[in-house]
């Protein structure tokens, strides 16, 4: 239930469902990140077009966010099939993931979300509490994170992100990629 969630993210708890590692393959651990981060689990593949299309416009996303200081930090949680998948999908993303190796939490994470379809973007506020588990069409809306954090009614707001260009001025529609079934 989503009451776990809140002390699964939150700074201090125990958090033994959410073990995630950067890309030195070193365990971070809840505690590491600021309080005032929101997090965002990252349910992918690379053998998913959909997710392959999606997954650069979180990176930018994701770099833009970070270069204004803004704590936001993403989780890979693969549906990959092989390891070797797993390792060359999540070397073209810049945040923490599940390990591979760990199925077993990969799909509890997938099941307690109610994960059906990949890509999903599950956002957490730095409390611990949903702010959304259609991160996917509110990154699609916002793609510049003008909303960020994407407080109350999250779609809502990203519904009337006022900015939806590229550097050049020119606009984007907000695309949101299919998503494929589990």
């Amino acid at each position: 239930d989503l009451a776990g969630v809140r002390n699964l993210l939150r700074s201090g708890s125990d958090a033994s469902l959410l073990r995630v590692y950067n890309k030195s393959r070193q365990e971070v651990p809840r505690a590491a990140l600021p309080a005032d981060t929101v997090v965002a689990l990252y349910f992918s593949a690379s053998w998913c077009g959909p997710c392959r299309s999606f997954t650069p416009r979180l990176v930018q996303l994701y770099t833009i966010l970070r270069s204004m200081g803004r704590r936001f930090e993403v989780v890979f949680v693969s549906n990959d099939r092989a390891q070797q998948g797993f390792e060359q999908y999540w070397a073209e993303m810049p945040w923490l993931a599940v390990p591979f190796e760990d199925s077993r939490r990969r799909q509890q994470l997938g099941q307690m979300f109610g994960v059906r379809g990949i890509p999903t973007l599950v956002l957490f506020a730095p409390d611990g509490s949903l702010i959304t588990k259609e991160g996917v069409d509110l990154v699609s809306k916002d793609p510049r994170g003008q909303q960020f954090p994407w407080r109350g009614d999250a779609t809502a707001q990203a519904d009337e992100a006022p900015d939806n260009t590229d550097e050049s001025g020119d606009t984007l529609p907000p695309e949101r990629p299919p998503r494929i079934g589990l």
